[in-house]
């Protein structure tokens, strides 16, 4: 593991030397992925208080590897120790104060994503749907990357102020094959595997209406 933060270190120090995210986004994506996988080796979700403890400002010696291993340790078995609320609870508890979205997801063991993120604010937090409801779409979505793949290629991609002659196919993943479709069949795709909200995430797309505008359709939906 000491090597694992070295390298750590090493990505997050060339990604700050680069300018940052914007700069180079494989590279970004790549120190995300270590981030995961150390954390995942203490058994911790990705949770910003977690990820805090594997942040470097500079290159690290031999014994602050040692100290950031200690406290990932001490962090781990206060996690896997402590007294586990039920999912639907957490949820619930969410609901009475204003929560990061990342924390809550981590809590789920649910993977951060523009979808999952879209579910905890718009339709959880704005009560657009039951808790259970919510929790059971989590879920379903965080098995399946197709549909995060998709969901998070249309929140890039599709415009649906586009007048259809001009829309843009989406390159879409299915079961690993790639190809482009054009925005409505993704859409379309998505409603068949079951996704539940995928109406009021597109609806949430469009620049044409407020989120106070979005919020009262999705009641409505």
């Amino acid at each position: 593991m000491k090597t694992e933060l070295i390298k750590l270190a090493q990505l997050q120090d060339a990604l700050r030397k680069k300018g940052g995210p914007s700069e180079d986004g494989n590279l970004f994506e790549e120190m995300m992925d270590f981030e995961a996988e150390i954390l995942k080796h203490f058994g911790l979700p990705l949770n910003p208080h977690y990820l805090e403890i594997i942040q470097f400002e500079n290159l690290p010696n031999e014994n602050e590897i040692e100290y950031r291993i200690e406290q990932l340790k001490n962090a781990a078995t206060a996690y896997l120790t402590r007294n586990a609320k039920p999912d639907v609870q957490i949820l619930r508890d969410a609901l009475g104060e204003w929560q990061d979205p990342f924390t809550i997801l981590a809590e789920l063991k649910v993977t951060p994503h523009v979808y999952s993120i879209f579910v905890y604010n718009r339709i959880l937090l704005k009560r657009i749907d039951t808790v259970e409801n919510v929790l059971q779409e989590l879920r379903f979505v965080n098995n399946e990357p197709d549909i995060l793949d998709a969901t998070g290629r249309l929140r890039q991609d599709y415009r649906p102020e586009t007048p259809h002659y001009d829309a843009v196919d989406i390159l879409t993943r299915f079961g690993g094959e790639e190809k482009y479709l054009p925005p409505e069949e993704v859409i379309d795709f998505l409603r068949k595997k079951g996704v539940r909200y995928i109406d009021q995430f597109v609806l949430s797309l469009t620049d044409l209406l407020s989120d106070d505008e979005v919020d009262e359709m999705n009641i409505s939906m």
